[in-house]
């Protein structure tokens, strides 16, 4: 049986290898949220890279942190907009399917 302890290391281990290869910042970002659980450190690093990959044209790496720093509300509004677009798309709500 598995305790919480290894689940955790195994986590952490899942997380560090997701963002070894990514910018410095990522792994900056990650020790900041030190004091979260690993699940939601895992479910905060994934939303973090989704939207990265938006921005940077589905390459992490093409996001400096001088790219970051021009980052405003309407560029969130349209990445939310085209996320909210891709699920409704994946769950079959397009908008011709919601015309009836």
């Amino acid at each position: 049986m598995r305790g919480r302890t290894e689940d955790k290391i195994k986590f952490e281990k899942k997380i560090q290898g997701k963002i070894k290869n990514l910018p410095d910042y990522m792994i900056d970002y990650y020790y900041y949220l030190n004091e979260k659980t690993h699940m939601t450190k895992m479910i905060y690093i994934n939303n973090v890279i989704r939207f990265l990959k938006w921005y940077g044209n589905e390459d992490v790496n093409n996001v400096s942190e001088n790219d970051l720093d021009h980052i405003t509300p309407r560029v969130i509004q349209n990445y939310m907009s085209d996320i909210q677009f891709s699920e409704d798309r994946e769950l079959g709500n397009d908008a011709k399917s919601n015309i009836y």
